[in-house]
């Protein structure tokens, strides 16, 4: 089982979760031919795209993805808090995350006997998972406090819409046991210290801790 990131960032995100021959893709803020690209040119393997919300930067190319046929998956325009869907050997919950006054949504999968925590563009997150033995989290740490500039005119979005490093490392810590092997960080800021970042969160889990960048390919 691997997770592929395809993009990470403002300018896209769009991960490639593989097991068995089958892929999940974990939004789709990029264009439809880079997915692709992504999947070896082989579309017919993708079993699902989930997205998290309707943001440009996660949602690019969900729209074009439905129209050729591919089940996509948006819970964050429909009523309930959490649900749940299931493509092919990848079963899939949602739960709602504060996001800029934005629905938003983050996920867990279960697949391959692996539990897969994915969440990003959140302020925080209202929902525990303590008790599902999850086994590797893909989850924003998008600035640090130092960062931000009250005078800059995203300051607001930014502190509303995104993970700052100490509410991550605080989630992670509640969830972190012995059954959490991987943490990646995606979504990071520009002008973030990523090492900076990986240290701080290595000091509240053993798992082993990856910052997300284009190309980077993690076997789980």
């Amino acid at each position: 089982m691997t997770i592929k990131v395809l993009a990470t960032g403002s300018k896209g995100n769009c991960y490639l979760l593989e097991h068995d021959g089958k892929i999940l893709v974990l939004d789709a803020g990029i264009p439809y031919k880079d997915i692709v690209r992504g999947t070896g040119y082989k579309p017919q393997l993708i079993s699902g795209v989930i997205v998290t919300h309707g943001h440009n930067d996660h949602s690019y190319s969900a729209s074009e993805m439905e129209r050729k046929g591919f089940k996509v998956w948006k819970p964050y325009l429909m009523e309930k808090n959490i649900r749940g869907r299931k493509f092919g050997e990848f079963l899939v919950t949602s739960f709602d995350v504060e996001h800029d006054g934005e629905p938003c949504v983050g996920y867990i999968i279960r697949v391959g006997g692996r539990t897969i925590f994915y969440a990003t563009d959140f302020e925080v997150i209202r929902y525990g998972f303590i008790n599902m033995n999850i086994t590797d989290m893909l989850i924003e740490v998008n600035y640090t406090d130092d960062m931000l500039d009250e005078d800059e005119y995203k300051y607001s979005h930014v502190l509303v819409g995104h993970a700052e490093l100490n509410t991550t490392k605080r989630y992670i810590e509640v969830h972190d046991s012995e059954y959490l092997q991987n943490v990646i960080l995606v979504h990071a800021s520009a002008g973030l210290d990523t090492a900076f970042a990986e240290e701080e969160i290595r000091k509240v889990t053993n798992a082993r801790v990856l910052t997300a960048v284009k190309g980077l390919e993690v076997n789980l």
